[in-house]
């Protein structure tokens, strides 16, 4: 598969990874081309992690027939109507994105959307059901994911609906999904001029995005001056880290002031032990009777 989708993939209990001869089975909910280079994936996965957060929990399709789909005469199960208004909001949502939007419309796309799952092609058939009663009724999808090449790319877990719906219940969760800024990480607040102060500096965002695209496409997804600035930082990273481990941390001299102050303490102890027995008492009965004299 050299194509790059948005694909939901069924549950890994579920009969059709016994069936299918795909690597992964899967239902395609949107082609977006075949050049990944053309495509802002840091964006696009950004906002998969949104949708699935947001607007989708796992779901099951009825199977309405087994049949043959396209040119290639792929044996598909074409699935029914059960979820399938949810599917086109689903798809309508994704295409509220500007980048999805432009990869979907600058690519030939079948005339009307057909969900189905393909369980094998002429030249690499189905796998025998070896069940007693044969046939599948009903699939369940547990995530999605945006495959960028050979069935790989990053997947995302969908929750139970009681699930979603319970952490959309939450009023801070619920406001961040919605409204939370990109990029924006815990710890660091926005300045008034508009920037960040903290630890999220612009290299070290250059450096996620290197790392985000890596994921993905491997290095062969980084330019030249990308990749080099993100060994430059790693190096960088690893010699701060490696000089930090050779201090003394702020934990370990703090664990030498507690010492200290325990042994100061049981020194104090021991004399104020010595000052009250009873015979420093006497001692100090006899000087205040000498002084007294004198």
């Amino acid at each position: 598969m050299s194509q790059v989708v948005i694909v939901a993939i069924p549950n890994k209990d579920d009969y059709v990874w016994n069936i299918s001869s795909d690597k992964v089975p899967h239902m395609t909910l949107m082609n977006l081309g075949d050049d990944v280079k053309k495509l802002n994936v840091f964006e696009i996965t950004n906002f998969l992690d949104h949708v699935v957060k947001t607007s989708m929990h796992r779901f099951g399709m009825d199977v309405d027939r087994r049949g043959e789909l396209g040119d290639k005469k792929a044996d598909v199960l074409f699935f029914g109507k059960h979820n399938l208004e949810m599917l086109k909001n689903i798809r309508g949502y994704l295409l509220a994105n500007s980048e999805i939007n432009k990869a979907y419309h600058s690519t030939e796309q079948f005339p009307t959307f057909v969900p189905h799952l393909t369980l094998g092609y002429p030249d690499k058939p189905a796998k025998k059901d070896a069940r007693n009663y044969p046939g599948t009724s009903w699939v369940n999808f547990d995530r999605i994911a945006l495959w960028t090449g050979d069935f790989e790319g990053p997947e995302y877990e969908l929750l139970t609906e009681e699930s979603r719906e319970m952490s959309m219940s939450d009023p801070v969760a619920n406001f961040l999904a919605h409204f939370g800024v990109k990029g924006m990480r815990w710890g660091v607040r926005k300045t008034s001029s508009g920037g960040s102060s903290g630890t999220a500096s612009t290299d070290a965002q250059d450096a996620d995005r290197s790392r985000a695209k890596i994921k993905v496409g491997g290095t062969h997804a980084l330019t030249t001056k990308e990749l080099q600035s993100l060994v430059t930082r790693m190096n960088l990273e690893r010699q701060y880290s490696t000089l930090i481990a050779s201090q003394p941390t702020t934990l370990s001299r703090g664990h030498d002031h507690v010492r200290t102050a325990l042994g100061l303490a049981n020194t104090g102890v021991q004399v104020f032990n010595l000052a009250n027995s009873a015979a420093a008492k006497a001692g100090f009965a006899l000087v205040k009777t000498a002084l007294a004299k004198a």
